[in-house]
């Protein structure tokens, strides 16, 4: 049973019984002495001090159990909790229970203040140099910061290690950041896709014409396209698709978008090319279609192993080939690029299998590859030679 209210608890984790980037579980100590087993999308480390938010369910195996949905790190604490932080903390090194007891008596609840602007004062009491002290300061910090993004970014529904990795990232600029541009998430956060980002953005107050959400709303078409098979975008067909997704209600939305796009292709974020009509992509298509375009200009060149009496080894091991297929094996065997198309079952494999037969008759090593697993297996049961992706 799954009780509908949210709550928080504070403690100290007293025991981990399984702790990765996205699910932990373990065992909390609360102040009053009680002991509750929590699980759920956090990452928690023994004696973290912690706050996690959630609600409590009843586990048909585990029993009643705090489901954690959040986690900040728990800096509310009274001398002892703040003692018991400094001394077992993994990531605060050179103190240890006797110093750490020295600064919560010094500084108590007046800690923050203490280690943020007077370190110095900290590594004195403590009697430790000031870089161990510093050091104390970059983690409280650090902690103090994860905690902010946290807040701000339950929201995104981002889970404790997509947060630490934001907070490791910017520190203590991510929630500005984010407030002022949370279409970062798209560039920073695999899995965030425009749709996801700009649904909680508008629920944000994220207004509808930011100039990084009409960007971000146009590359998203683009790559939409190109998940649809197609590398190129007409330019019109691109300000269409965009002014349709991003809704922005005004009548010059289409102009407000092409200044936009004319601003990214200047840029180089999208490229643009004049071919039948202008069309539109991202640059690492360009890239890999002028890649693949200087590759297949060497076809024309002769194979690195001449072979001799092919219509020998043509009729020895592909007796059964049509004229069709019977001239792809030959340029195949001829030319140091071939590229052979048909549609299913034209006899494409069988093609694959007569070179591959030929290549080892002439001990040749030969290389089978396909784009899939399915397709590579396939491959490999009709030629009877190993393949790979």
């Amino acid at each position: 049973m799954r009780t509908t209210q949210r709550a928080s608890i504070r403690g100290v984790v007293d025991t981990v019984f399984y702790s990765g980037p996205t699910f932990s579980a373990g065992r909390l100590l609360c102040a009053d002495g009680s002991a509750v087993k929590f699980a759920g999308k956090v990452f928690v480390r023994e004696n973290d001090a912690v706050r996690l938010e959630g609600r409590w369910v009843d586990h048909p195996k585990y029993g009643r159990q705090f489901e954690a949905e959040f986690m900040g790190h728990d800096l509310e604490m009274d001398p002892d909790g703040l003692a018991n932080f400094l001394a077992n903390h993994p990531d605060v090194k050179g103190i240890g229970p006797v110093k750490a007891r020295l600064i919560a008596d010094e500084f108590g609840r007046g800690f923050d203040a203490a280690i943020r602007s007077r370190p110095e004062a900290v590594a004195s009491v403590a009697k430790v140099p000031v870089e161990t002290a510093l050091e104390l300061q970059r983690v409280w910090v650090a902690n103090s910061d994860f905690n902010a993004a946290m807040a701000y970014l339950s929201a995104f529904g981002l889970t404790h290690h997509q947060v630490t990795t934001l907070v490791d990232k910017f520190g203590s600029q991510v929630v500005p950041m984010l407030e002022s541009d949370p279409y970062v998430l798209m560039r920073e956060i695999t899995g965030f896709g425009f749709k996801r980002v700009d649904k909680i953005a508008r629920k944000l107050g994220t207004p509808k014409d930011l100039p990084s959400r009409i960007r971000a709303g146009i590359h998203y078409c683009v790559l939409a396209a190109l998940d649809d098979g197609d590398c190129w975008v007409e330019y019109e067909d691109l300000l269409d698709r965009a002014n349709t997704l991003l809704v922005m209600d005004t009548l010059d939305s289409r102009e407000v978008i092409e200044r936009h796009l004319e601003a990214m292709t200047a840029e180089g974020v999208l490229v643009s090319q004049p071919f039948e009509r202008l069309v539109v992509a991202d640059p690492e298509i360009q890239r890999t279609e002028t890649e693949l375009a200087a590759f297949l200009k060497m076809a024309h060149q002769p194979g690195p192993h001449p072979v001799g009496d092919v219509e020998g080894l043509l009729n020895a091991e592909g007796a059964e080939l049509n004229p069709e297929q019977r001239e792809a094996v030959k340029n195949a065997l001829a030319h140091s690029i071939s590229l052979m198309t048909g549609g299913a079952g034209s006899g494409k494999t069988y093609a694959v299998s007569t070179i591959t037969s030929i290549a080892e008759r002439l001990e040749l090593r030969v290389v089978l590859a396909a784009p899939t697993g399915k397709a590579a297996k396939r491959l490999e049961q009709v030629v009877g030679h190993e393949a790979g992706t």
